[in-house]
């Protein structure tokens, strides 16, 4: 969330960074331009997985979270998880979607980058953004 500029956190994060055709206004700087975060998230992942590995990254602190329609959120999330059970040891991942983004960069890279058959699954799940409201939440202390 960080490398693509927000200024509030979509949940599903992950499924809401995946969706993100510019539609999701909120939480987003003005002059928000999807194609150049999802660069700056495919270009900056391995660096920022490999701080979260060794517990060197703290987690991003936001005032506003919105929630994205689930159903949008599982297909994009369903478009991950497929490819990455379909890789050798996968198979049986309780939560393939969420494996994904630590175990395979490369696949969750290739479905932020355009003309993959990833980033159009994606894309054809609809658009998340009409649920996506702005809910001031409270600070955590610590």
């Amino acid at each position: 969330s960080r490398l693509a500029g927000w200024r509030a956190l979509a949940r599903p994060a992950g499924a809401s960074l995946l969706l993100d055709r510019g539609t999701m206004a909120a939480g987003r700087p003005d002059g928000y331009d999807w194609r150049r975060a999802h660069r700056a998230v495919a270009d900056g992942y391995d660096a920022v997985l490999a701080d979260v590995k060794a517990g060197g990254l703290e987690p991003p602190s936001f005032e506003d979270v919105c929630d994205v329609a689930a159903p949008a959120a599982a297909c994009a999330e369903a478009c991950l998880e497929s490819r990455f059970r379909a890789r050798d040891g996968f198979e049986r991942c309780s939560d393939g979607a969420r494996a994904a983004f630590l175990l395979a960069p490369d696949l969750v890279k290739a479905c932020l980058t355009p003309e993959t058959s990833c980033h159009e699954c994606v894309a054809s799940c609809g658009v998340a953004a009409e649920s996506c409201r702005p809910v001031r939440v409270a600070r955590s202390s610590g």
